[in-house]
């Protein structure tokens, strides 16, 4: 490929950026070229712009989590024990930019970056000793463009117990207005709640650090708060009252809620046995869990599967 058309190319790529940023999109970097020069440079900078926008996104979700900023699933994959794709998700072919028929038994390394590839074959590992893992790797698109995910490897077993594939789910953080906050202040005619003050800064990159343990290990109980503040060097009572501050909620409410978070897009998205997400969320037993789900969600599981199923015949 000659300069000139290097240079459009990524002259296009900058162009699709900005059209992304423009909607709200902070998903995309561009990927670089190893050229030597002013455009390059430009590059350089708005990838790392962005990279700045998405942690000013994410810091702010931590300090101010009104429902405003929401963690969505954006890709699953079903893979087999090759870890070729046997399945994927409807988002999947338009985020990267490829046809539905590209992904067909196409090995899920072929879609990443090279700066992942290190990083997809020591998940693997860990996935070896592992039921769960948690890595952020970078998908290359169609255009060029780099997508940054942060993914949750699950290994997935039949009904006897014998590993039968992986499931991959990446989230992304996105903007989401909080409709609630509107309904309330139509229904009032007040102005929205003001954050409350913190009464003695609370430290956000210890909250932050709980918070991530918590998200990366659904599957197992909750330790007890005395253990956790000792696992992370604080005492009870900071941890406590700093979490419910920040997050509005307390622990316990937060790691059930997440568990069956989880447990409703895999219920929506990998094909898994209801009993079988039920202990890969983390609950003893199915009829505790469908319990769970349908106060949260106000419909069980099995209806929900039941109504995802009857949408899939209808469009078929």
């Amino acid at each position: 490929m000659n300069t000139e058309d290097i240079n459009e190319k990524r002259i296009r790529s900058i162009f699709r950026m900005l059209v992304a940023l423009s909607r709200g999109n902070f998903s995309y970097k561009i990927k670089r070229t190893g050229c030597n020069d002013y455009l390059e440079a430009l590059i350089m900078w708005f990838n790392m712009t962005v990279e700045e926008l998405r942690e000013i996104l994410k810091h702010y979700s931590y300090i101010n989590p009104r429902d405003s900023y929401r963690y969505l699933v954006q890709m699953s994959f079903v893979l087999d024990n090759q870890y070729r794709i046997r399945r994927f998700n409807a988002p999947v072919p338009d985020l990267l930019g490829y046809e539905e028929k590209t992904f067909n038994n196409k090995l899920f390394k072929d879609l990443l970056s090279g700066e992942s590839l290190e990083t997809w074959e020591a998940a693997k590992d860990k996935l070896n000793q592992w039921q769960q893992y948690a890595v952020q790797l970078f998908f290359s698109t169609r255009q060029q463009f780099l997508v940054p995910a942060f993914c949750t490897l699950s290994r997935l077993r039949d009904s006897e117990g014998n590993p039968s594939g992986i499931l991959v789910t990446s989230t992304e953080t996105v903007l989401q207005e909080d409709l609630r906050d509107h309904t309330s202040l139509e229904s009032t005619g007040t102005a929205h709640d003001k954050p409350a003050a913190f009464h003695g800064e609370p430290d956000i990159h210890l909250l932050q650090k709980v918070y991530d343990h918590i998200l990366h290990n659904l599957e197992k109980p909750l330790p007890s708060l005395k253990q956790l503040a000792h696992d992370f060097g604080t005492n009870e009572y900071k941890l406590k009252r700093g979490f419910k501050q920040v997050f509005k909620k307390t622990i316990f409410q937060f790691h059930h809620g997440e568990r069956l978070r989880k447990a409703r897009l895999l219920v929506e998205h990998s094909g898994i046995p209801l009993p079988v997400i039920a202990k890969m969320s983390g609950f003893k037993d199915y009829p505790n869990f469908s319990k769970a789900f349908k106060k949260k969600f106000g419909h069980s599981p099995k209806q929900l599967q039941k109504q995802l199923l009857q949408k899939g015949r209808k469009k078929s």
